[in-house]
């Protein structure tokens, strides 16, 4: 249990965390090279961190449905970074990346996950469920935190189910 800016984040509250660790794939060097770039923008490290996210989504058993949705007009602007479908639950995901040098201590990024950005994933889902005629689907809204670090190339990926309290 954390408290984050007034804010209760609860990580073992039936939450199942999966500790994960990812060297850095010969196929995707390119990328992580290109991450960590001085002039790199935090959309590339955000891309680079989804698409490990999806790795390891898809080696437990996700189908992936749809990446960086964002739905056409009608409510606010939001946006989901994975939607993932498993066992016949829709899985929205929220991906929150850090990169560190070694030894540097840094905050869990899932406490990067605020109220707001809470309810604009919310909002989205629902608009995403009516979009794919899925309003009577089974859904749950998870989070996958990633630290890469940048002295060793790997990546520790934590896997936290039903993140609204």
């Amino acid at each position: 249990m954390y408290t984050h800016k007034g804010q209760r984040v609860n990580t073992k509250r039936r939450s199942a965390v999966f500790l994960f660790v990812v060297q850095a794939i010969r196929r995707e060097m390119w990328w992580y090279n290109v991450c960590m770039s001085e002039h790199t923008t935090t959309k590339r490290r955000g891309d680079f961190g989804e698409m490990l996210a999806c790795r390891y989504l898809v080696e437990r058993g996700f189908t992936i449905c749809a990446r960086n949705y964002m739905p056409r007009r009608g409510i606010k602007r939001g946006e989901i970074d994975i939607v993932a479908k498993k066992d016949g639950v829709l899985h929205f995901v929220e991906v929150k990346t850090r990169f560190v040098r070694r030894g540097a201590l840094v905050d869990p990024p899932e406490l990067r996950i605020t109220r707001e950005k809470l309810q604009a994933l919310n909002r989205t889902a629902l608009a995403y469920l009516r979009a794919h005629n899925h309003t009577d689907a089974e859904y749950r809204f998870d989070a996958v935190a990633i630290v890469v670090c940048s002295a060793d190339k790997t990546a520790r990926v934590r896997f936290l189910t039903d993140i609204f309290l």
